[in-house]
């Protein structure tokens, strides 16, 4: 039971991410899920670095507030250990 609710939580979370503009979607795909390098996601992205770093940090505050959101208007509790994971992932950068 805790895995399908980890799992559920995951998903929820995806969502969230996907209602995010691409530019942040990207940026906090490439440096938090797949952990490139500021440097190596603008080159990717071919950006530049200064770039990466400003929607990463505004893509993670929108997500931040986004789950937050998403929480306490369902009442869920089944993606808050994937989001206090994600928090402290993103409070770490």
């Amino acid at each position: 039971m805790v895995v399908k609710q980890t799992e559920t939580g995951i998903v929820q979370d995806l969502d969230t991410l996907r209602r995010l503009p691409m530019t942040f979607q990207d940026v906090i795909l490439l440096c938090d899920v797949e952990d490139l390098s500021y440097r190596e996601a603008a080159e990717a992205l071919a950006i530049p670095i200064g770039t990466v770093m400003s929607r990463l940090h505004r893509g993670r505050a929108q997500l931040r507030a986004a789950l937050t959101a998403a929480n306490a208007q369902q009442g869920d509790t089944s993606s808050r250990n994937t989001q206090a994971l994600l928090h402290e992932r993103i409070e770490a950068s």
